[in-house]
This record gives C-alpha cells, sequence and structure tokens, in this order.
C-alpha cells in the first residue's frame, strides 16, 4: 500500500514537470529506504533536470509524511538503455 503511493507521487511528479517515466524502483527497509527513478524527455535530461524533479518529489513525499527517512536517486536512463514504447 505504501509502495502504491509512493509509485502514484512518483507518476504525478513526472507528469507535472513534463518528464515521462523510464522506471523506478523502492526499496523499503526502515532508515535505509531507497527509491531510485530514472526520468527521460524528448529533449534529453540534464543534471537541473534531475534536481527539478528531485526537489519536486521529495516535496510531495514530506508533505505526505510516509516514510521516516530515505535515500532519493534520480538519474536519466543513460545512453546504453534498452528502447522502450
Amino acid at each position: 500500500m505504501i509502495k502504491d503511493e509512493i509509485n502514484r507521487l512518483i507518476l504525478e511528479s513526472a507528469s507535472k514537470l513534463g518528464y515521462n517515466l523510464y522506471e523506478s524502483s523502492i526499496y523499503l527497509k526502515g532508515s535505509s529506504t531507497k527509491i531510485t527513478v530514472k526520468i527521460d524527455s524528448l529533449n534529453g535530461i540534464s543534471h537541473y533536470d534531475c534536481q527539478l524533479y528531485s526537489d519536486e518529489l521529495n516535496r510531495r513525499l514530506e508533505e505526505k509524511d510516509l516514510l521516516p527517512a530515505y535515500i532519493l536517486e534520480i538519474s536519466s536512463p543513460g545512453l546504453d538503455r534498452k528502447l522502450r514504447n
């Protein structure tokens, strides 16, 4: 249930900022919880895009107060990514 809520916030954040969600993973383990998200866009993804998305998702996660602590990792899929539709 908590993973569903986090996934919803991940998708909403990407949509709000105009990014496509390439993939995400959530590893729930107390203070060692890790959320990894890869975003993409037709214009490519810069460090600034990652920071902007990170700030938005972090704000939403903090507002919902779902997790006591977590590590948030945002990146682009990279050049060697698998093609997806």
